[in-house]
């Protein structure tokens, strides 16, 4: 049942600490962002990692706890995490109520990249 289990990875560029945003630009047709964040070579990028969600025998399914609002079971739902850090969410989509979703984003995401980032879960 785990392979149920959606595994996002959300990669953006890191801001600098004079405000300017770090480029990526692929020199060959090979070069890919994906890659280099498997290789290890993040420094000019955040990285993010859905929680997991753990199975529950109370609520006979996969479970997460949300943090900001509570939300309706959907395959939908996500707590996006920092690599570095599980505990710290930076995003949250939760079902609300029919067809209603809430998002929840914090720094270093925009409104623009968390919406992005929530039109994804929606491809089911």
């Amino acid at each position: 049942m785990q392979d149920k289990v959606k595994n996002m990875v959300v990669l953006i560029p890191k801001i600098k600490e004079d405000g300017s945003i770090a480029l990526w630009k692929p020199i060959r047709k090979t070069d890919h962002l994906i890659r280099q964040y498997e290789n290890g070579y993040t420094d000019n990028m955040f990285c993010f990692t859905n929680k997991k969600p753990v199975w529950s025998i109370l609520h006979k399914g996969y479970f997460l706890k949300f943090e900001y609002r509570p939300a309706l079971p959907s395959v939908k739902n996500f707590l996006l995490v920092s690599s570095s850090n599980q505990e710290e969410i930076i995003m949250q989509l939760g079902k609300q109520d029919d067809n209603l979703f809430n998002m929840v984003i914090k720094w270093p995401l925009s409104i623009f990249q968390g919406f992005g980032i929530a039109l994804t879960s929606f491809d089911y």
